[in-house]
């Protein structure tokens, strides 16, 4: 009995120490199924970022080719642009070479125009004196509205440089001098001009006249 009885002590203290132990591996499966359940998460999150990682690889290579494809193809248009610039810089050496030819020219036909302005004004100058330097025109004046329906002298037209005007009364006038005027009295002038004829005709012919200095 007492052999049983320390057995069942030694017995006793041994299963102790398991249910001790057992108690520890629980604590310690416990804690490393929260650290399975973490690394799982993790795993988890690591695929879901190479998955992730996986796309922007192949979207970025999509890119790069795409950008590759453009540099080929701005490469072609940069060498075309190189040879057009050539040709507009050649194109543009001639077309200075042709601007100094024709600034050149035009010096001299401004040198030509002022010589033969010159020449021109001498000759009208001639000409003017040839008429005589001093004329002088007669123009008739319309009637005005306020003038319609007023008497007015009788004027003809003899020709082209002779005017003939009649008191519109019939009576004769008398000069300064005491000496009977007439009824009619002519007046000549190196030209006329009736009340029909405009200003833009008067002026042509005056024009002739202001081109002489």
């Amino acid at each position: 009995m007492n052999t049983l009885k320390a057995n069942e002590n030694i017995h006793k203290l041994k299963a102790e120490g398991y249910e001790n132990l057992n108690k520890t591996l629980v604590n310690e499966c416990r804690e490393l199924n929260a650290e399975i359940n973490k690394l799982q998460e993790e795993k988890e999150n690591l695929t879901k970022c190479l998955k992730e990682s996986e796309e922007s690889c192949k979207s970025i290579s999509n890119t790069l080719v795409e950008i590759k494809e453009k540099c080929s193809s701005q490469e072609s248009l940069l060498s075309q642009h190189e040879f057009t610039i050539k040709d507009l810089k050649a194109s543009s050496e001639v077309e200075k070479e042709m601007n100094k030819e024709l600034n050149a020219t035009k010096n001299e036909l401004q040198i030509l125009v002022h010589t033969m302005n010159k020449d021109r004004r001498v000759l009208h100058n001639a000409i003017q004196e040839i008429k005589g330097n001093i004329r002088v025109f007669c123009r008739v004046r319309p009637r005005t509205p306020n003038k319609l329906g007023k008497a007015m002298c009788n004027i003809n037209f003899l020709d082209e440089c002779t005017i003939e005007v009649g008191k519109f009364n019939g009576y004769d006038s008398v000069s300064c001098s005491g000496k009977s005027k007439g009824t009619r009295q002519e007046f000549s002038f190196d030209e006329m001009f009736p009340a029909t004829v405009g200003l833009k005709n008067i002026f042509v012919e005056l024009a002739l006249l202001d081109q002489s200095t």
